[in-house]
Parts: structure tokens; sequence; C-alpha cells
């Protein structure tokens, strides 16, 4: 009989006595349900997904108003260069002219002509340079107001007119800021037309036209 009494007493201590040193599922669960979250990195970061734009204004290239072109002369083969530019003001002559145009200055080289200097319009008629107005037309270099001379063409197209001492007039409209020349029109008087200035001398040292060192040779081989 205590023989069964001491089994009884050894199989209950084994199966409740040491229950003290184990932790049930249920424990674990909360201590690990306890543990402090991980640190979110960094990298993790929300980013946004435009970042802000500059404000600031993009540079555009500016356009030169000196336009550069050639052409061939039928008579003598070769080609001659000539460079334009329009004027800063329209205008608007009478009938049967009145629609608004702009005037043009042209520098140009020709196989046959040599350096010249072209003032003209696409319509209309100009008569400051023929010989009834004494072949002269008005210029002002900034605050230079002179009378300049000038030339119909042999064609008698009114359109347009040379300028003499092409030289000269290069040479002033260089250092000038505000070039204006006023031809006078039929059944209208007098037009200014603003030129711009700005960028020639450039525009032609780029074609290598007009360039003072060749024209010193020239000058010089005519004395000979």
């Amino acid at each position: 009989m205590r023989y069964v009494l001491v089994v009884i007493s050894l199989v209950i201590n084994g199966c409740c006595g040491g229950g003290s040193s184990t932790s049930s599922p249920r424990q674990e669960e909360r201590v690990e349900d306890q543990q402090p979250e991980p640190p979110v990195p960094e990298t993790s970061r929300e980013v946004p997904e435009e970042l802000p734009q500059s404000t600031l204004p993009i540079p555009q290239e500016k356009v030169s108003p000196w336009v550069y072109e050639e052409s061939e002369d039928l008579a003598t083969g070769q080609a001659f260069q000539f460079l334009e530019a329009k004027s800063l003001n329209s205008f608007e002559l009478n009938f049967p002219y009145q629609e608004v145009q702009n005037g043009k200055i042209v520098f140009r080289i020709h196989p046959r002509h040599g350096q010249d200097v072209l003032v003209g319009v696409t319509r209309g008629q100009i008569t400051s340079c023929n010989r009834y107005r004494g072949g002269k037309v008005t210029i002002r270099f900034d605050n230079d107001i002179v009378e300049w001379g000038c030339n119909a063409p042999e064609s008698r197209n009114s359109t347009f007119f040379f300028l003499r001492r092409e030289r000269e007039f290069l040479q002033r409209a260089e250092r000038a800021k505000t070039l204006v020349i006023t031809p006078v029109f039929h059944r209208r008087g007098n037009v200014p037309l603003q030129f711009p200035t700005e960028g020639l001398r450039e525009a032609l040292d780029e074609h290598e036209m007009f360039r003072p060192t060749k024209q010193r040779h020239r000058t010089a081989s005519k004395k000979d």
C-alpha cells in the first residue's frame, strides 16, 4: 500500500511540481508582443514623386537681325555676297502701295560693281536720289543729322538707291546706336526708316565682307 502511494506521489510531482520553471505558450506570445519595433531605416523614408522645378528663366539665344546670302552673277559666272537687314519700323504708302511693309539696307560685294550699300523697299517710288532732288537723302547717326549723297540705279528702278561714300557710311553706322535713313517717296514725302546697327561689324567680319585691310590694299594698288 505504501509503495502504491509513493508511486502516485512521484507521478503527481513529475506532472505538476516542475511546472514553475517553464512558461506557457500564451506567456511567450505576450513577451513577443511587448518587444520594441525595429527603427525605420533612413533609406525607406518617403520621397516626393516630383522635385520642385527651378523658377529661373531659361536663357534664349539671341538672333542677329543681319541675314547673309550669296547669288551668282550670270554675266561673269562668279558669286556675289550681300548682307541685309530689315528696318525696325514698318510703314504704309498711298495707293497703290498702301500695304504695310519694311525698308531694307543691303551691303553688297559684286564681281563687276565692287562694294555697294543699297537702301530700298518692296513697293513704292523713291524720288530722293533722282536728278530733280539733287541726289541726297537725310541720314541720322545718333544726334548727328546729315545730307548724304545717293545715286539712283541705271535701270531706273525706283524701289531702291545706292549710298555714296559707302566706306565712310559703314564706319559711321558701326559707331552709331541709332541709324535712321529718310528717303522721299512720290505722293507721300519723307518716310524715316530706322535700321539696326548692333552686330553689323561681327556679321561682316564673319563673312569677310568690307574688311578694312582689303580696302587699304585695293586703294594702294589704284594709286600705283
